[in-house]
């Protein structure tokens, strides 16, 4: 599984270079708070994760999301709010990649 991560980590990067849609926001750069809903437990979490690429790819710890029934990760550094979705994950490594939806360059 962590070979899976790495590609596509990897993947993503190289990609990154693609055009952004009209109606995404610039995602900037840096560390971001990723906050968590465990919704089956009543519960929240929350944790740092850093920004890969201009498109929303950003790297976590996978013990930041594991069981998280919502993902919201905020970007201090401009204020944004996005919705994630996980990418993958690998326990073992404790890592997580996730997307930020509508996010851009």
């Amino acid at each position: 599984m962590v070979g899976l991560v790495v590609a596509s980590v990897a993947a993503v990067i190289a990609l990154a270079h693609g055009k952004a849609t009209p109606s995404a926001t610039p995602i900037g750069s840096g560390v971001v708070v990723i906050d968590t809903n465990l919704a089956y437990q009543g519960a929240v979490a929350a944790g740092t994760g850093m920004v890969l690429t201009s498109s929303g790819e950003v790297l976590t710890n996978n013990h930041v999301i594991s069981g998280a029934t919502t993902i919201r990760v905020v970007v201090p550094k401009t204020g944004h709010s996005y919705k994630a979705r996980v990418l993958g994950y690998d326990r073992t490594a404790d890592v997580a990649l996730l997307q930020l939806q509508g996010a851009s360059s």
